[in-house]
């Protein structure tokens, strides 16, 4: 098993859907050239690149969200995604899921069982039932 160390990394999205991986400090540096219009040719990991090209500078997280929208899939309140036109099943799934708990927390032993009986046949007997 090996133990890597991982460099937080973002990604510079070009207007032709080519990405480009950079370390983050890189990237916050890099960005505010680029907001200041210091350069409209720039050098990233040795490539030179045109920066009216650059669509933005994203984390992985929303780099993802953003394919999966270009893809027309959606997000739920569940934070599930789904197909463009697809119906969300998390509310039943979710609450399927929890009624099958709160089954299994009723489930009574044996000796819990035999317990409520005689209880129950007091009761009875005590009116008469």
């Amino acid at each position: 098993m090996t133990s890597d160390i991982t460099v937080p990394e973002m990604c510079i999205y070009l207007r032709n859907g080519i990405e480009i991986w950079v370390e983050r400090n890189k990237a916050e540096l890099f960005g505010r050239d680029l907001v200041a219009g210091n350069k409209s040719i720039v050098q990233i990991n040795g490539q030179y690149i045109n920066t009216v090209e650059i669509v933005g500078i994203f984390d992985p997280v929303y780099l993802q969200e953003l394919k999966y929208r270009k893809m027309g899939m959606w997000k739920c309140k569940f934070e599930t995604w789904h197909e463009r036109e697809g119906v969300c099943t998390c509310y039943e799934k979710q609450n399927a899921r929890k009624t099958q708990e709160k089954l299994e927390s009723m489930k009574l032993t044996p000796e819990e069982r035999e317990k409520s009986a005689q209880s129950l046949r007091k009761l009875r007997g005590k009116y008469g039932i």
